[in-house]
């Protein structure tokens, strides 16, 4: 566990280590890349111009806060969650697993989240930056492992570009996923639930509000 800052010490290659941050401390990797195994807790994690890589085999919640202006990119075959709103400007990669979003929480200021064949993104929250979907983009409780999660809003504030599957098909036909800029599908799937009747029947919801591009297959 994490309980003071890290100390600056030359570094050419990440070592990984257990990454548990307890509240009111600070993981500060100083501009380095570093990578954590399972990261937990409610401390703070300083990035600067670092990347933090977080390997997850078991499935764990981080409910502290992300800052500085480098990234971070997930992989392991577990689902880490997002429980509270993050600052840090570099981009998001997911490479593996899950990376979730829980409680309306944003990263706000990141640039760019790619998101990798396989790999799946998503929650009850948002982006303020702009998507590249090649695995699944899911919204609510729509992911696998996240029945505990109530129907969502999902926000991408710039453009979404999809390769892969947009997932709402939860059992609640309520979520929402919007797209403040543009829209590209090349071939990608929207899998969402909808009941049958007029127009004011429960449905989930794609909103784009730029342009629309590409073709995408429906899946209700």
């Amino acid at each position: 566990m994490w309980a003071a800052s890290a100390r600056r010490a030359p570094q050419t290659t990440p070592r990984p280590c257990a990454a548990s941050v307890a509240s009111g401390a600070t993981f500060d990797l100083n501009g380095f890349d570093q990578i954590a195994n399972n990261l937990s807790g409610a401390g703070n994690i300083a990035l600067g111009t670092g990347t933090l890589t977080v390997s997850n085999s078991a499935d764990t919640v981080f409910a502290g806060h992300i800052d500085g202006s480098g990234g971070l990119t997930k992989t392991g075959g577990a689902s880490l969650m997002l429980s509270a709103d993050h600052t840090y400007g570099g981009e998001t990669i997911v490479d593996a697993g899950a990376l979730l979003l829980g409680q309306g929480a944003r990263l706000s200021n990141t640039s760019l989240v790619t998101v990798a064949q396989g790999a799946t993104f998503g929650g009850d929250g948002g982006i303020g930056g702009s998507a590249v979907n090649h695995g699944v983009l899911t919204v609510g409780n729509a992911a696998q492992g996240t029945t505990a999660m109530t129907p969502g809003d999902f926000l991408v504030g710039g453009s979404l570009v999809n390769d892969g599957e947009i997932r709402m098909a939860s059992a609640t036909p309520s979520s929402t996923l919007t797209v403040n800029g543009d829209y590209t599908s090349n071939n990608g799937m929207l899998t969402l639930n909808t009941t049958l009747g007029g127009d004011a029947s429960p449905t989930d919801r794609l909103v784009v509000h730029g342009n629309t591009a590409g073709q995408t297959t429906l899946h209700v």
